[in-house]
């Protein structure tokens, strides 16, 4: 949050709106145990707050599966946990570095279900006219490009993501 907004918060800790930005800043980032306490603390101060109240819901959605996923995994339930973590997905959360965990999570039970090709195509859709080498090639380094991207700052990252992404879709579909 800019130093604006946390002068706002400053000078008036229930800032509604301010609130709810910081929220989704902490959403975006992955924090979304922080996120989650500021969009409560928006709705404190303003019941009718919408926007908090449908952040607020969703966080708590992809929370839920994400748990419901971890506890599968641990039990051994690697079928189970990669509906969880797939359904957490499908919430469609713009954020990277949590959506980044919950596919290295899907990924690992599905190597763990003895279909690593799967895994890999799983975390991004495979263009059409790969088949065979070249698709698991592309496969594999979608999956590289994912953990690279995992270590740099956000604006960063979805810019060279986006960026490999479409070189390697040009490379291999020649």
């Amino acid at each position: 949050m800019s130093s604006h907004g946390s002068a706002i918060l400053r000078e008036n800790p229930n800032h509604t709106e301010a609130l709810y930005v910081r929220g989704l800043a902490l959403y975006v980032r992955g924090d979304m145990e922080k996120a989650e306490a500021h969009f409560k603390q928006a709705l404190r101060g303003d019941p009718d707050h919408s926007r908090s109240r449908l952040q607020l819901k969703a966080v708590k959605r992809v929370v839920r599966e994400k748990q419901a996923g971890n506890a599968a995994f641990k039990a051994g339930r690697y079928e189970e946990a990669v509906t969880a973590y797939t359904a957490a997905l499908d919430e469609e959360v713009d954020c990277p570095p949590f959506n980044a965990k919950l596919l290295y999570n899907r990924a690992l039970c599905l190597s763990k279900l003895g279909r690593p090709a799967q895994a890999l195509a799983g975390t991004q859709p495979l263009p059409s006219g790969l088949h065979g080498c070249r698709a698991l090639v592309f496969c594999t380094l979608m999956w590289l490009c994912m953990c690279l991207c995992m270590c740099l700052c956000l604006c960063l990252r979805q810019c060279l993501y986006r960026y490999l992404c479409l070189c390697l879709r040009q490379c291999l579909c020649r």
